[in-house]
């Protein structure tokens, strides 16, 4: 008869409390903070790929320009045919 010392999360420090709590989720929960923190990495290194630093610094826009594009709604004789 082998004696097995139960496991006593009270007593635990570091590395074997993290783990305790980990394993305390059900295994749904432990899968989507796996996939959140996966996808969380992925956009992390896809905007420090392509858009941690402009590409072209001489081709900027003055905010003015692009707050009154963006903010303000289109005159008649830009979108003609637009439905609302």
């Amino acid at each position: 008869m082998t004696h097995q010392r139960r496991y006593d999360p009270s007593t635990a420090t570091g590395w074997e409390a993290a783990r305790a709590r980990w394993n305390g989720f059900s295994p749904l929960a432990r899968e989507v903070t796996v996939v959140i923190v996966v996808k969380a990495c992925v956009l992390g290194l896809l905007w420090w790929a392509f858009f941690r630093d402009p590409v072209a610094p001489h081709m900027t826009l003055d905010p003015k320009t692009v707050e009154e594009r963006v903010l303000l709604p289109p005159t008649p004789s830009e979108a003609p045919n637009a439905h609302r």
